[in-house]
């Protein structure tokens, strides 16, 4: 078989190969190879496509931002998209919106485990800031604190950051669904019922201390993201060959390189989300170095209203000092929560406010405050894994458990009425 640039063009020499070869299993393959090669790019490659175009037709196999422009098309059409790996209970617009997002960051992963892996990971976190965004993130601390004052309906995110963005796959996804949502009449009521859907913030910034992820990262899967949209005939009215000459920028999204919350301005970002660091990182991004006196921590400086967090470490003990720092100075309070399980890791989504006057005394919230262990058994394994951890540590000669532990493993104990929980700490009592 002669090598060709295309498996399918050397499917076509294999009738002229086997000519000279008899028998029952040859005789059939010659016949086979009879039909046309077209046969076997129509079975093998049946998602062939012809481009709607009329300067620039030619064939193209979909790939991963085809899928995401079928998603952008889709949910146009007032398609409802439901998926499984829902957590909480969406209307149709949220759920789209999320469907959006996923699609977007498929397109921007390396290859489908890598996909799975991130979108388990940020899936909670994509949830907490939908529903901030809808003024109903305090749903879940109301039911231990019914005399909890609501203050996020009073206050809107209409910007949104993300520090440490690396290659900008987060950024990028939520950049989709911003457009989704902000985007003409034909696009944005996508309700069957004719209401008015989810109104997220109209514009995302990305940062990074790294340039070369930015270059190769960021700015690279940008520019392939808007290529897609732009193909998009609805998008801009025009023929296809406009969109390939089009200059416009669709994503609201914008990339800049610093550290920390350094090329933010002031007043520019209302809320703020810190993934994929540690506990230490994300306190030096907020409040700076404890080394460096400062007058203004960071956070501060740029006059944001809320944060979203997702420690790369969610032990006990660093959720203790992460929120501990963030609400010992009265200026910050636990807002909502939520969980996810990858790889044998727990990751806790966290998102503060900032206190309104009246709030500033508010009783400290341990981490876990808005997650129920009976109902949610991502966090009741949680809860269970990490009383076992400590109870090793306990049970040393020298025991390690720290302060922060100690406090975690005393509010676990307060809290949870279960006999199932208390036999499980009755070591430490």
């Amino acid at each position: 078989v002669r090598r060709s640039d295309s498996p399918m063009k050397s499917l076509a020499f294999l009738p002229a190969v086997l000519s000279n070869y008899e028998g029952g299993a040859c005789i059939q393959l010659k016949q086979k190879m009879a039909q046309p090669p077209y046969y076997y790019s129509q079975r093998y490659y049946s998602t062939q496509q012809v481009l709607p175009s009329n300067d620039h037709d030619q064939k193209y196999n979909p790939n991963r931002y085809e899928r995401f422009r079928q998603c952008l098309m889709s949910v146009s059409k007032d398609t409802q998209i439901s998926d499984p790996q829902s957590i909480r209970s969406f209307n149709d617009n949220d759920t789209n919106l999320i469907e959006v997002g996923k699609c977007a960051m498929y397109a921007l992963s390396s290859n489908r485990r890598s996909f799975n892996r991130i979108w388990k990971r940020t899936r909670p976190l994509i949830d907490l800031i939908i529903l901030a965004c809808e003024g109903d993130s305090d749903c879940n601390c109301s039911r231990r604190e019914s005399n909890v004052e609501k203050s996020l309906q009073s206050r809107t995110i209409s910007s949104i950051a993300d520090i440490g963005c690396d290659h900008g796959i987060l950024s990028i996804s939520l950049a989709c669904m911003a457009l989704v949502s902000q985007q003409d009449d034909e696009i944005r009521e996508i309700q069957r019922d004719g209401q008015a859907g989810t109104k997220l913030f109209s514009k995302v910034v990305g940062t990074d201390r790294s340039s070369q992820a930015l270059e190769n990262g960021g700015l690279t899967s940008l520019k392939n993201m808007e290529d897609a949209i732009l193909r998009i005939k609805y998008l801009n009215g025009g023929d296809s060959a406009s969109m390939h000459t089009s200059k416009t920028h669709p994503l609201p999204i914008e990339f800049r390189l610093g550290n920390g919350l350094e090329p933010l301005r002031p007043g520019e970002a209302d809320a703020l989300i810190l993934a994929g660091m540690g506990v230490h990182t994300m306190l030096e991004v907020l409040f700076g170095r404890d080394e460096t006196p400062i007058t203004i921590a960071p956070v501060d400086c740029v006059q944001t209203n809320y944060i979203f967090l997702q420690p790369t470490n969610s032990r006990p003990q660093h959720m203790m000092i992460l929120y501990d720092r963030l609400q010992k100075s009265s200026d910050w309070m636990l807002r909502d929560e939520t969980i996810a399980f990858l790889g044998g890791r727990w990751y806790i989504n966290s998102l503060f406010e900032r206190c309104n006057e009246g709030e500033r005394n508010h009783s400290f919230r341990f981490p876990g405050h808005c997650l129920e262990c009976e109902s949610d058994k991502t966090y009741g394994g949680y809860v269970k894994h990490h009383i076992e951890w400590l109870k090793a540590d306990y049970e040393r000669p020298e025991s390690l458990l720290k302060d922060e532990d100690r406090r975690w493993i005393e509010n676990i104990i307060s809290t949870l009425n279960n006999d199932c929980w208390k036999s499980l700490t009755r070591w430490y009592i």
